[in-house]
């Protein structure tokens, strides 16, 4: 019984995740610091480097470019 559970969880995930997929993306487009997107996420990713005995270091960071993007959305493509 256990089993069949938890492939009825297994397809329910997959199953919203292919509705969410199949839906069309709403972007919010803004200017974005890249220099400080970069840190935000090395902050994020940093206490799990730091448990798995990585080392995440940021170089240079000020000289990067103004974006224009999603915020959430490029945040998440850096912490994937």
């Amino acid at each position: 019984m256990d089993a069949i559970l938890r492939a009825i969880g297994n397809l329910t995930e997959r199953l919203e995740q292919m509705v969410s997929f199949s839906r069309p993306l709403s972007l919010m487009t803004v200017p974005i610091e890249a220099g400080k997107l970069m840190e935000t996420a090395a902050e994020k990713l940093g206490p799990a480097c730091k448990a798995k005995g990585v080392r995440l270091t940021l170089a240079s960071v000020e000289k990067l470019p103004e974006l224009k993007g999603d915020p959430a959305r490029l945040e998440e493509a850096l912490l994937n």
